[in-house]
């Protein structure tokens, strides 16, 4: 947890802040945006990272998979930035 980050305008500081979010692959937008992110990582995703999934643990699995990229250097913004990215599936009314 950052103690204070800055976006854009914006200052986060002081007592933990909480990110409500929905999901809305395949709905919404035309991909999935938690595997989405994997697309920042200049490799695929090691052996020892994919085999965490058991096919019933997917919080678990991206949980250490968002640690992975962390680790790797991706920063939050880089993250943000590639779902300002995704597109929207056709037919619905976000799509353009």
């Amino acid at each position: 947890m950052y103690d204070f980050y800055y976006y854009n305008e914006f200052q986060v500081t002081g007592s933990p802040h909480y990110l409500y979010a929905f999901d809305f692959d395949h709905t919404i937008l035309d991909t999935n945006s938690d595997t989405a992110v994997t697309e920042l990582l200049p490799t695929p995703l090691p052996s020892h990272i994919k085999t965490i999934y058991n096919g019933s643990n997917w919080t678990v699995f991206m949980d250490k998979v968002m640690e992975y990229i962390g680790s790797q250097g991706i920063t939050p913004i880089q993250i943000f930035t590639k779902m300002q990215q995704l597109k929207f599936l056709e037919g619905n009314c976000f799509s353009t």
